[in-house]
């Protein structure tokens, strides 16, 4: 079949959903297309699978590949309910790391995500702004908000600062310094900080996951529009941008469309068409 050996994986905001974060009808056309002829389809973001399956309701048949989710910490297959990988930072690193924050950067708000829960977050914590808009945004999540030595049972792969997007050079810079090459600090969004594992990114997690399932001979096409995607676009074979992207993100890509609105994902799917 023409799409072989050819994956398509695709970052949610501001890339595969339109400017108010809705499914693009023309995508998903070309996906349905594209998965018909051979092509493997899926997801890389830094939701939780909770959230992404918000925001993409049709994942569990939309996508034939497990998703990465929490910027690389979580491999999660749609169709089965399964995480064949999962990172986790241990409890006493989790501490650590919000001890430092709270010490340093007091208007600093804190959540992580585990298996069972979207967030994983302390009562004084939910009294931070942005944390409330989280927490009022994902109402319908299930969360776990309690103090920290509640957490000790719970896998945390991901904590989540979010912070001022003025303050927040500053902060990945002390985290840096701080905590070495202990983790991985990933700006997923202008007032979001995502620390992972050390060496846990999207792009480490599909290509390892890819070419142990799939082989070396599957071509990875990724798209994506901001600094987080940096390390996919990277690792693929083919690094696709939105023309709304990231400047950082543009210099690295192999190809440019449209905007995420008008449908990156058809205008991928159409341009391998025509060079198949």
């Amino acid at each position: 079949m023409k799409f072989d050996n050819i994956i398509i994986v695709t970052d949610l905001d501001g890339t595969f959903l339109d400017e108010h974060e809705g499914l693009v009808e023309r995508n998903i056309r070309a996906i349905e297309y594209f998965k018909q002829n051979g092509g493997r389809f899926t997801i890389a973001t830094g939701r939780a699978a909770e959230h992404a399956l918000g925001a993409v309701p049709c994942a569990p048949w939309l996508v034939n590949l497990p998703a990465v989710t929490c910027n690389g910490a979580c491999l999660y297959d749609f169709r089965t309910g399964e995480s064949p990988v999962l990172h986790t930072i241990s409890f006493d690193e989790v501490k650590e790391i919000v001890a430092f924050v709270r010490s340093e950067f007091s208007s600093v708000g804190v959540r992580a995500s585990s298996p069972e829960y979207c967030f994983v977050s302390t009562p004084e914590d939910m009294e931070n702004p942005f944390l409330k808009s989280d927490l009022s945004r994902y109402a319908d999540t299930k969360n776990l908000i309690a103090p920290m030595e509640k957490w000790k049972d719970t896998p945390i792969f991901k904590v989540v600062l979010r912070v001022d997007s003025e303050l927040l050079p500053k902060l990945m810079s002390a985290l840096r310094d701080r905590f070495g090459d202990r983790f991985s600090f990933t700006q997923s969004w202008a007032t979001i900080i995502d620390i992972q594992p050390s060496g846990v990114n999207k792009g480490i997690t599909l290509e390892k996951y890819v070419r142990e399932t799939l082989g070396e001979e599957v071509k990875i096409y990724a798209c994506g529009d901001y600094v987080n995607d940096l390390e996919m676009l990277e690792c693929a074979d083919v690094a696709v941008c939105p023309s709304n992207a990231h400047e950082q993100v543009k210099a690295v890509c192999d190809l440019c469309f449209g905007t995420n609105s008008d449908g990156l994902i058809a205008d991928l799917v159409e341009y391998l068409d025509k060079r198949q």
